[in-house]
């Protein structure tokens, strides 16, 4: 996927350096809804990124490491576009 991330932020709680993002944007990234990134999380297909007490924190690696599992997933067909779910 071309797709470059831009990891510096500013969002609801200001900028963020660090360049993490929320599992919600992750989700937009992969193009997958939120609730079937929690699955694959849950159902351990995608690793867990670092947590920052209960917010996961999803660094440029961990996000390159997703897009493969996800794409990985759609071209198996385990794995449907957002909104065909």
């Amino acid at each position: 996927m071309g797709i470059s991330l831009i990891m510096a932020k500013a969002g609801r709680r200001g900028i963020n350096p660090g360049g993490s993002l929320s599992t919600q944007e992750v989700a937009t990234v992969l193009g997958v809804s939120h609730p079937t990134l929690l699955k694959l999380l849950k159902q351990k297909k995608i690793p867990e990124p670092q947590m920052h007490g209960k917010v996961r924190l999803w660094n440029s690696a961990d996000v390159r490491h997703a897009q493969v599992v996800v794409r990985k997933l759609h071209e198996d067909g385990d794995l449907r576009a957002k909104g065909r779910e």
